[in-house]
């Protein structure tokens, strides 16, 4: 999947990665970058992406129903 960087309305690094927009959270001592998604967060859900260069290395899901958490992982 390509990652497509860009800037939001208030000025933030953002990805768009499946559809949904990350912002940039913070860069990591190993090369990677981490980010958050913005969509997700409003809907109860958190979701991260690990970016390395233009390569997405992993993307995490975690999905709250009631008290089960889900959790997916992609790399």
């Amino acid at each position: 999947m390509d990652v497509v960087f860009g800037t939001n309305s208030k000025g933030k690094q953002t990805v768009i990665y499946r559809n949904f927009e990350y912002v940039k959270e913070c860069d990591n001592r190993c090369g990677t970058t981490s980010w958050h998604c913005q969509k997700f967060q409003s809907m109860q859900r958190k979701s991260r992406l690990l970016i390395s260069g233009d390569r997405v290395e992993q993307c995490f899901f975690i999905f709250f129903l009631s008290d089960v958490i889900l959790s997916q992982r992609d790399i």
